[in-house]
């Protein structure tokens, strides 16, 4: 299946990012730092030991492979996140599929974004290999408002 083009254009207003298709988003740029888990691996399993198949709000891993994790303190279960390709997170998408929804928790990112005040996403991956490649990273990452 062919792909249909898709522009991006950075406005000059800090607060803008315009995608062509399927439409302009509003929202704030904010700069974070970058881990990565997946629910296969040993500190995501569950009391009993079995990899976690449900994220906190309910997702199930199986068919939402990727997503985000943070201190729902700082950034609410429910919002969407635009991360850069330049981040390293699933640099092969096209822009209007690199918009992630916040729909897990975790004590890591929780304990981090509350010490040092910087948000600490944990972007989720199918297999543990890629999550431990990818290590940690600081990053801008785009805070798509509500109704955008």
């Amino acid at each position: 299946m062919i792909r249909p083009f898709v522009l991006l254009f950075l406005l000059s207003s800090a607060d803008t990012l315009e995608v062509a298709y399927p439409a302009p988003m509003r929202g704030r740029w904010v700069e974070v730092v970058l881990t990565a888990y997946s629910p296969l691996d040993a500190f995501t399993r569950n009391d009993e030991g079995n990899p976690r198949r449900l994220t906190a709000t309910g997702v199930p891993t199986g068919r939402v492979p990727y997503g985000v994790a943070t201190d729902p303190q700082a950034l609410p279960y429910g919002t969407r996140i635009w991360i850069p390709p330049e981040t390293g997170y699933l640099p092969e998408t096209f822009p209007v599929e690199r918009v992630f929804t916040v729909d897990d928790t975790g004590s890591i990112p929780r304990r981090r974004t509350r010490s040092t005040g910087v948000p600490h996403l944990d972007l989720r991956y199918k297999s543990v290999e890629s999550a431990q490649r990818f290590g940690t990273r600081r990053a801008w990452v785009f805070i798509v408002e509500d109704g955008a």
